[in-house]
């Protein structure tokens, strides 16, 4: 016992409740790289860009970027688990612990902004949960609320392949595993993505040949998961 009348191990476990969810963004694309001044603006502010870590992903190219000359870009595809062909993305800590739903709401905002989010109608955040950590159930329950009202118009949920289950689930939680590392390991509660509307749902191997044909430029993250989806 303690001057405070605890046993050793209740005193660490009150101390445990006071610490906050580890929480981090899980990048399959330019939100990485991207040198737009608000990207790299929100990199600087708010994540930990030295512990980025590499991990394995389901993800195929899936989406036609207007914004980037009609280059291809990332999605995720849970067809990737049935095939056994996973690529690679990123997960970089947030500078911030995660204490309350408003927390995880700012954190929210922020990637929404980051990834041009005005609206959640081609995109949306999703939210994955390590299955081995305690999130609060008031969290969860708020995020299902937050979620639902943003994500009234949302056009992900319908788009993706006829071999597939939607990646991003109606209460918000992306339907992946949790992310394997590459090489070091990681740790994290909570881990916050943005999921995009795919705009290729059939014939996409002949479409990623036209890009590689035109030469489009992929980045080292896209060209190694290109590589395993047809290995």
């Amino acid at each position: 016992m303690n001057a405070t009348g605890q046993a050793p191990h209740e005193q660490l476990s009150a101390a445990n409740k006071r610490v906050g969810l580890k929480t981090g963004i899980l990048i399959i694309g330019s939100l990485f790289w991207d040198t737009a001044p608000a990207r790299q603006l929100w990199r600087q502010q708010r994540l930990s860009m030295t512990d980025a870590r590499l991990v394995w992903l389901p993800i195929r190219y899936g989406r036609l970027s207007t914004s980037r000359s009609n280059t291809h870009t990332m999605v995720f595809s849970t067809l990737r688990y049935r095939r056994k062909q996973l690529g690679n993305g990123w997960i970089i800590p947030c500078m911030r612990d995660v204490k309350s739903f408003a927390d995880l709401q700012d954190e929210v905002t922020a990637l929404a902004n980051a990834e041009g989010l005005s609206s959640w109608t081609w995109g949306a955040v999703a939210l994955l949960r390590n299955p081995s950590s305690d999130i609060p159930v008031e969290i969860m329950r708020e995020w299902r609320q937050y979620f639902t009202l943003k994500t009234r118009d949302c056009r992900v949920f319908a788009r993706h392949l006829k071999s597939e289950w939607p990646a991003l689930g109606k209460t918000g939680v992306l339907r992946i595993h949790w992310p394997k590392p590459v090489q070091q390991h990681f740790e994290v509660d909570l881990l916050l993505s943005a999921a995009t509307e795919p705009s290729l749902i059939s014939r996409t191997k002949e479409v990623f040949q036209v890009s590689l044909r035109r030469g489009n430029r992929l980045t080292v993250c896209e060209s190694k998961a290109f590589r395993l989806l047809h290995q």
